[in-house]
């Protein structure tokens, strides 16, 4: 995910993480057995207006990353 404010540098994944801390709870943990196996990645935002909602995939960073996209209008996962 890139940062409008700081002219588009990409963001770390402790900074993605930070950021959707400050805009949400979330909890995540992984299931499947095997060689299969996925995160599953549920978010409670800390403001109405946005639902809870839950990620699933198999890239707990793309997790990370979508869910602050979604909490944040305009800006795009890198």
């Amino acid at each position: 995910m890139t940062d409008d404010s700081s002219g588009g540098k990409q963001l770390s994944y402790s900074e993605v993480r930070a950021r959707l801390n400050s805009r949400a709870a979330f909890e995540s943990h992984q299931e499947g057995t095997g060689k299969i196996s996925s995160y599953v990645l549920n978010v409670r935002p800390r403001y109405s207006g946005c639902e809870p909602f839950t990620l699933t995939g198999p890239d707990h960073a793309e997790l990370l990353r979508e869910a602050l996209a979604r909490l944040v209008p305009g800006r795009l996962p890198a």
